[in-house]
């Protein structure tokens, strides 16, 4: 089977997309599954942009009061930081993982393929 330069069109445009998670799952037409991506991926890098800074803004006071706890307390903070930010990271990869396979099957005209999720594998 060839591919025609509409198919490849396709999938290059889900992948473009994709930069922003879940934009390639809404040229694909799979909104729900775009907008819980871009939600994921928005909302772990968020949170965890958000622990950083409030770490950063509060570190001295609470290092002069309570010390030692202090470093405990930043080890936690920097511990959760890297696990949402890996989180992000992943589910941003995913989503474009899924967009080029699902605009691939698409391109082939297959529906129940385009229908599966395809994540990130390592």
């Amino acid at each position: 089977m060839t591919v025609t330069a509409q198919q490849t069109h396709q999938w290059r445009w889900a992948i473009a997309l994709s930069v922003v998670p879940g934009l390639g799952q809404i040229y694909n037409r799979q909104l729900a599954r775009g907008v819980v991506l871009f939600l994921g991926a928005a909302g772990s890098l968020f949170v965890s942009v958000k622990l950083l800074a409030w770490s950063i803004g509060t570190g001295p006071t609470v290092l002069n009061r309570y010390g030692l706890w202090f470093l405990l307390l930043a080890l936690v903070s920097i511990v959760l930081f890297l696990a949402g930010f890996i989180f992000g990271l992943y589910v941003w990869a995913s989503a474009v993982v899924d967009a080029y396979s699902c605009a691939r099957a698409r391109g082939r005209g297959d529906t129940d393929e385009a229908q599966l999720w395809h994540g990130f594998r390592l």
